[in-house]
């Protein structure tokens, strides 16, 4: 009972935040499973760009990233 009551309440702030630097919530169900539907993020996690060698890090990049995340 806590477990569930505890997924009410994490969905019920993921819903609420609004931002353009937060992947979107959009909702989910407990049923059989649990079950998330988030914001499609092309590129992956944040894990996956940085590891991706592809992508140049450079200082600004590095800096206008945290800015964001802030």
């Amino acid at each position: 009972m806590y477990a569930r009551h505890s997924c009410f309440f994490y969905f019920s702030c993921c819903s609420n935040v609004k931002s353009p630097h937060i992947v979107q919530f959009y909702g989910a169900s407990l049923r059989e499973k649990l079950t998330m539907v988030m914001e499609l993020c092309e590129r992956g996690s944040l894990f996956h760009v940085m590891q991706d060698k592809s992508v140049i890090f450079t200082w600004d990049l590095f800096f206008r990233m945290m800015e964001q995340i802030t």
